[in-house]
């Protein structure tokens, strides 16, 4: 890398700091619980009854795509 191209590249992460562009920085989310919890709470639907097979489904999809349904 050129001392032009480091330069570039400095000035482009420069302005990720400003106001206008912070919210495109990646920011690495915190769970709300511990996953290990959630599996236990998951794993208390009984799967010989349907409706709780359905449940226990939605909610390991949910956690594994991380899919936040409001």
């Amino acid at each position: 890398m050129s001392p032009d191209q480091a330069n570039q590249i400095k000035l482009l992460r420069q302005l990720y700091n400003e106001e206008e562009f912070l919210r495109l920085k990646p920011m690495k989310g915190k769970r709300a619980e511990q996953q290990s919890d959630v599996l236990r709470l998951i794993d208390r639907y009984d799967t010989d009854k349907k409706s709780d097979i359905r449940k226990r489904a939605i909610c390991l999809v949910n956690l594994i795509t991380a899919n936040r349904p409001s």
